[in-house]
């Protein structure tokens, strides 16, 4: 449940609706750029709350054409308001992060059912390859 090679502001607002009708259980999803480390270019949305979400939840609607574009419309008149960004001193606002997001491209995921945005996580792995090849 992902969308990746994202660089426009509008593309970036069609994947997530698409990721979201598709996946409607799913309560938040993460934002990262492809060109930060330690978790700057993170930020989440959580949809657990969001009112239109919530009916379709409800009703299981059949995600139609003109209820994909009306879900289109309230996801982009939340994200400035709802989106939390791992580093506000980086990015003060949404149209901040989403310039950054978009200069170099980005990925969407669903977040796992127990995550937690307070604690940026970036998993990596040190090593050292010597001029001989021995790791």
């Amino acid at each position: 449940m992902s969308a990746f090679d994202i660089y426009e502001k509008t593309e970036f607002e069609a994947a997530l609706t698409r990721l979201i009708a598709d996946n409607l259980d799913v309560n938040e999803w993460i934002f990262k750029m492809d060109n930060e480390y330690d978790g700057r270019g993170h930020a989440s949305l959580k949809v657990d709350q969001v009112r239109t979400i919530l009916e379709l939840r409800k009703k299981k609607v059949e995600m139609t054409e003109p209820v994909t574009k009306r879900l289109q419309e309230v996801v982009a008149r939340i994200l400035p308001k709802k989106v939390k960004i791992a580093q506000p001193t980086l990015y003060r606002n949404w149209e901040e992060y989403m310039e950054g997001f978009c200069k170099d491209g980005g990925v969407i995921e669903a977040a796992p059912p127990l995550f937690n945005v307070n604690q940026v996580m970036s998993p990596s792995v040190s090593f050292f390859i010597e001029p001989d090849s021995n790791i």
